[in-house]
């Protein structure tokens, strides 16, 4: 008997006719934990020990993700779960993956299961992202400036949503993506002291394969934003008597629509309470 290249048996023509059957069960065996097992839908939930799962990869579909314990974003019809057992640590030792359908897509969440004990579920990992960093030009007292930030190639396959941040806060970022390639942001200084060059530190972020944030969070930008201007009032502050738009609505992550009291807005420099008023549709 020999092995192929990836270390599967079968017999050579020296063997015996009569271990013709040994050649089969060790070919078998060694097949076993290269096989799929395509599991019945929703046969096993979120609460399944993992001891009880078979001890080879195995996939299932998902239809009823609140019935199963799965996380809420988690679309049902068109999610899956996978499973990877771990056999250099025993039995019962897995990576559980479950990929998002429906609303939330590709989404992914994982966890660990050891036996009876599960870890809490990650995720949700994004579809896409990228990070990266730039020096930003020099903003004179009372000026602005730009920046491009560019994304990498074929990294995006809609406009994500992005954060950029510098080492003091004398600058304030304006400016969303409206391409996958790039964004141009403006960066303004209200301050009375101007703002050396310096480093720019960026990520950009997109949650499904068809939208930079979740089903739940896209659909308050339709019709629920609740825009208002905050003011600071504290006469010491940089951002002193400086309008800034604000949006007080918000979703959380189950999807519930609400709106942030205004007596809870902060200045971010100097953290005091701000005079907020909401804009009217006539504004």
């Amino acid at each position: 008997m020999a092995n192929t290249t990836d270390g599967l048996p079968y017999p050579v023509g020296t063997d015996p006719v009569r271990d013709g059957d040994n050649s089969i069960q060790a070919l078998a065996e060694a097949l076993g934990p290269r096989v799929v097992t395509v599991l019945a839908p929703d046969s096993v939930t979120a609460a399944t020990p993992a001891q009880s799962l078979p001890q080879r990869v195995s996939i299932m579909r998902i239809t009823a993700a609140a019935a199963g314990g799965w996380p809420g974003v988690i679309g049902s019809n068109t999610a899956q779960l996978v499973t990877f057992p771990d056999p250099s640590a025993g039995s019962g030792r897995f990576q559980i993956l479950a990929v998002g359908g429906g609303t939330s897509r590709q989404s992914v969440y994982m966890r660990t299961g050891y036996q009876t004990t599960w870890s809490p579920w990650s995720g949700p990992a994004p579809f896409a992202t990228a990070a990266g960093q730039l020096t930003a030009p020099a903003v004179a007292a009372g000026d602005s400036g730009t920046f491009v930030v560019t994304f990498p190639a074929n990294r995006f396959t809609v406009p994500p949503v992005m954060a950029a941040i510098r080492g003091h806060t004398r600058l304030t970022f304006g400016g969303f993506p409206s391409t996958t390639t790039s964004v141009t942001i403006t960066a303004a200084n209200y301050t009375t002291s101007g703002a050396g060059t310096g480093t720019v530190q960026w990520q950009a972020v997109q949650m499904t394969d068809t939208s930079a944030v979740f089903a739940a969070f896209a659909a308050r930008a339709a019709g629920a934003l609740i825009p208002a201007v905050a003011t600071c009032q504290t006469g010491d502050c940089e951002n002193y008597g400086v309008p800034l738009d604000i949006d007080l609505g918000y979703t959380d992550e189950d999807g519930n629509v609400g709106q942030v009291d205004p007596a809870y807005v902060y200045c971010g420099p100097c953290g005091q309470p701000c005079d907020v008023e909401l804009v009217t549709s006539g504004e």
